[in-house]
């Protein structure tokens, strides 16, 4: 059962699991509803997501979002674009645990102490520092900055949380930010659509994303010099995307800029 010290059964071409949506090797421990493989390489074990629909854009905004956090100094899990079998995009990212350690999702960290008349934010973050986490605060910070520059339609409880120890139950660190696909309007070309989603919903705290913002301290990362640097990603990395429809990558590029102007003066407040 430890897929760290012993091989598994997978394919040379992921082809057969990633297209046909064949199970081939160890997913039981990975949720959401995207197709995906393991593979190791060079013993290291890697996730492959395909993305969904014609447009198959996850891939993309995941790469886009690990280059954003990389130019911000976020500590997040890194993601590339590959494509298998010919031109089908798939992101590819490492495991962030190994054989001693867990990953153990918001929704059980929320409640591993009982915190009664605090609402989910300061409650986990409460929880987080009495097991031992300094920094809770400073890193569900910059996840919610993230997912309201990128529109992250998907936060929910299970898909942030907690790396701990796997034989002590330890709790280590908060896990780096991951699975940022469901993004930049990924399910839709239509500006109209766009627009009446011009925010998007954080799940995990009940609001919309820019709602979530008035919870954080000002982010000393965040370099308004960089901005130009981030909608480049965007519109760069989109445009690479020969599903999606033609001026797409540029309105999408068009509206993240008009949420950076909304952060800037938001946080300008703090």
């Amino acid at each position: 059962m430890n897929l760290f010290d012993n091989d598994y059964k997978q394919e040379d071409d992921l082809k057969p699991i990633l297209l046909e949506g064949k199970r081939g090797n160890p997913n039981v421990s990975v949720d959401g509803n995207q197709i995906k493989a393991w593979k190791k390489e060079n013993n290291i074990n890697y996730l492959w997501k395909k993305g969904r629909g014609e447009r198959m854009q996850e891939p993309f905004n995941e790469e886009i979002a690990s280059k954003i956090m990389d130019l911000f100094g976020i500590e997040h899990v890194s993601y590339n674009v590959k494509r298998i079998s010919g031109n089908i995009p798939v992101s590819v990212c490492q495991c962030m645990i190994d054989k001693d350690t867990e990953y153990m999702g918001a929704e059980y960290a929320m409640y591993a102490i009982e915190k009664k008349g605090l609402a989910k934010y300061e409650r986990y973050i409460s929880i987080c520092k009495e097991k031992g986490i300094a920094d809770a605060k400073k890193k569900i910070d910059e996840m919610i900055a993230i997912d309201y520059i990128i529109g992250n339609e998907d936060r929910h409880p299970w898909n942030f949380g907690i790396i701990r120890n796997a034989d002590n139950l330890e709790w280590i660190k908060t896990a780096p930010i991951f699975d940022n696909g469901n993004s930049l309007f990924y399910d839709t070309d239509s500006k109209e659509m766009m627009n009446e989603k011009k925010d998007s919903f954080c799940r995990w705290l009940d609001c919309e994303n820019e709602m979530a913002l008035k919870n954080i301290d000002y982010p000393q990362w965040y370099d308004k010099n960089k901005k130009s640097d981030v909608l480049n990603i965007i519109y760069d990395e989109l445009k690479k995307n020969e599903k999606l429809k033609t001026n797409k990558a540029k309105y999408v590029t068009y509206i993240v800029e008009e949420r950076l102007k909304q952060f800037e003066k938001i946080i300008s407040k703090k």
